[in-house]
């Protein structure tokens, strides 16, 4: 399996993972705001 043939195949995985984080961070943070809003 050549380099670019590997390329393309985890490409795609890592940008998956990527908006995972993204999301998960930001549902987090969102979260942490509104129990910190909730408690004054």
């Amino acid at each position: 399996m050549t380099t670019l043939e590997t390329r393309a195949i985890l490409a795609p995985k890592i940008r998956l993972g990527r908006v995972v984080i993204y999301f998960y961070l930001t549902t987090f943070i969102v979260v942490g705001i509104i129990a910190y809003l909730a408690n004054g």
